[in-house]
């Protein structure tokens, strides 16, 4: 398959977009989908104005990038941009304008165009969160354009191998011979572009089954009637379309019968936003033993962000339930027995349950003139790596982990501990090695993403104490810890309590520190309290208070460039 021409029609004082134009669409030249020409292509010695003339009467699409700049040029205004158009006209050429700056471009011959970026929101304008942003939005659009080209250069090259005849019994031979033949062509083009653009087209990681998918893959359902499908995926070369730009969920079709995606390997109904946030993030969260309190754990963070702490993190945060029935199980069989009863969770719970993480929508807007910025939070409690296939996956694809480690599997705490605070049931030893636990987590991940045996890995990990309100009543520790008071959200405070955690596990764990300083290459310390008490013999809590449990979230998704550094200083 050739590739397709594009011709830049730019002023020279915008030549610095042009450049972050070009790079942002090099992963369509690698390709081979397109060759992009511009006037810097032109070698010396060689005329200028027959080179240019001779690319933009051969060019498949021309890019006018419109700017007050292009207008006022006599050259880019008067020649190039009226020959494209005359092309245009004639259908020879798809001419797509690039709207850089604001300028009275809706008085020009191209007005009527449809133009890049989306709704012609100018890509140095501050209708973007950034410029990046922008130009991406430009490169899909003019990929869009790429695939319908190419799908119009197969059809005609379908309609090439039909070769006409005669007699009846001809026309039946060379019927089937054509079709298949064109069924061949047809394939065989839709094969290359599919190898071609299965790099940039819109997938996904499923919350549930925790496998890679593609949105236009998707079937889309209706909520109100059980087992309606409304949209199947579509077949041929439509698929690739679709995958490229999955139909949005919009309109009276689908508001009427509450639509939602359904992910093509499990069945479950996906967060109807899963292609429309910037990022979808996996947070796996792990315990060293069942003692550890992940469910504890999430339950109180989850309480946390219903209370709406996350406000104090950033003030123009909003958080918003995208799974409210695992919400209200997880109300019913955890917050409330947590926090109205007082009464101690059981273990961390059984597999069948975690196959449904909680997922949250996360929506940053620093002000009204800033594009929103959208995160899907997907919370997976890991009750073993070695259970269930889905939490090998959870853990082989999270984003970051919140390790969480038991203080009383730690025997120089144990020990120091008064004796009515360790509990009769527990026993510090024979145990298993916390280091041993992060190993199978580290092993997992490395042969997931087949990385090198001995090369550290890069998923940020929270090293978090549960329990940090056991620390307080330990022997030999005069230490006014930072970890025990409430956080001040920022990052010298963040700092601070990693240094004290990461003192302690020196002190009493020091295997643990070699194997995270050679193992790890992004890790920070933590120390919370789900509960901000200890159960009396009946299991009862005297009161809760949840204590730091929003600080490994908050370190994660600043690692994660969701928050910047500046806006917890």
């Amino acid at each position: 398959m050739r590739s397709l021409e594009i011709f830049c029609c730019y002023a020279h004082e915008d030549r610095p977009h042009l450049n972050t134009l070009r790079k942002t669409l090099r992963p369509l030249e690698r390709q081979g989908l397109i060759d992009v020409w511009t006037d810097t292509d032109i070698s010396p010695g060689v005329n200028y104005e027959e080179e240019i003339n001779r690319h933009l009467d051969t060019a498949h699409i021309v890019l006018l990038l419109v700017s007050p700049d292009f207008i006022d040029s006599d050259y880019c205004y008067g020649k190039e941009m009226q020959r494209a158009m005359e092309r245009h006209e004639c259908g020879e050429v798809c001419v797509i304008p690039i709207i850089l700056r604001p300028a009275l471009w809706e008085m020009t011959p191209f007005s009527k165009l449809q133009a890049l970026p989306t709704d012609a929101k100018p890509a140095l304008g501050l209708g973007w969160y950034n410029q990046d942003e922008a130009f991406l939005d430009i490169a899909k659009g003019i990929l869009k354009v790429v695939v319908k080209l190419a799908t119009k250069s197969a059809t005609a090259a379908n309609e090439e191998a039909n070769k006409p005849a005669h007699s009846t019994e001809t026309v039946i031979k060379s019927a089937s011979v054509s079709n298949e033949r064109e069924r061949g062509v047809g394939k065989a083009v839709k094969n290359i572009l599919d190898r071609l653009l299965a790099g940039i087209y819109v997938k996904a990681l499923c919350p549930f089954c925790v496998q890679e998918f593609y949105i236009g893959d998707c079937e889309i359902v209706s909520s109100r009637t059980k087992g309606k499908i409304l949209t199947s995926p579509p077949r041929g070369f439509a698929l690739i379309n679709a995958r490229l730009h999955p139909e949005p969920i919009m309109g009276v079709k689908y508001i009427k019968e509450l639509a939602y995606r359904v992910c093509p390997h499990c069945k479950n109904i996906l967060p109807h936003n899963i292609e429309l946030v910037n990022k979808n993030v996996h947070i796996a969260v792990f315990g060293n033993s069942q003692s550890a309190g992940a469910s504890s754990y999430i339950a109180s963070l989850t309480y946390q962000l219903q209370e709406g702490r996350q406000h104090q993190i950033d003030e123009n945060a909003r958080l918003v339930c995208l799974t409210p029935e695992i919400e209200v199980e997880n109300i019913e069989d955890v917050l409330d027995l947590l926090f109205e009863d007082k009464r101690l969770i059981k273990a961390t719970r059984s597999v069948s349950s975690l196959a449904r993480p909680l997922i949250y929508e996360l929506t940053i807007q620093k002000s009204p003139s800033y594009r929103a910025q959208r995160i899907n939070l997907i919370l997976h409690d890991i009750s073993s790596i070695e259970d269930h296939v889905t939490q090998l996956r959870a853990i082989s694809n999270a984003d970051g982990i919140i390790f969480l480690i038991d203080p009383m599997t730690i025997p120089g705490i144990f020990e120091r501990l008064p004796h009515h605070l360790r509990p009769t049931s527990f026993t510090a030893s024979p145990r298993t090695s916390i280091t041993s636990v992060l190993q199978r987590i580290i092993n997992t991940v490395k042969q997931y993403r087949m990385l090198p045996a001995l090369s550290p890995i890069s998923v940020p990990i929270a090293i978090t104490l549960s329990k940090s309100d056991l620390l307080e009543h330990m022997k030999e520790m005069d230490e006014h810890f930072a970890f025990l008071h409430n956080p001040k959200y920022n990052l010298q405070d963040l700092q601070k309590v990693s240094a004290e955690v990461r003192d302690i596990i020196a002190r009493f764990e020091g295997r643990l520190l070699l194997f995270t300083d050679s193992e790890l290459r992004n890790v920070s310390f933590f120390a919370i309290s789900a509960t901000g008490s200890e159960p009396d013999e009946n299991g009862a809590y005297p009161f809760i208070k949840p204590l730091r449990c929003l600080d490994p979230l908050l370190w994660l998704i600043q690692q994660l460039g969701i928050i910047d550094v500046n806006d917890i200083t």
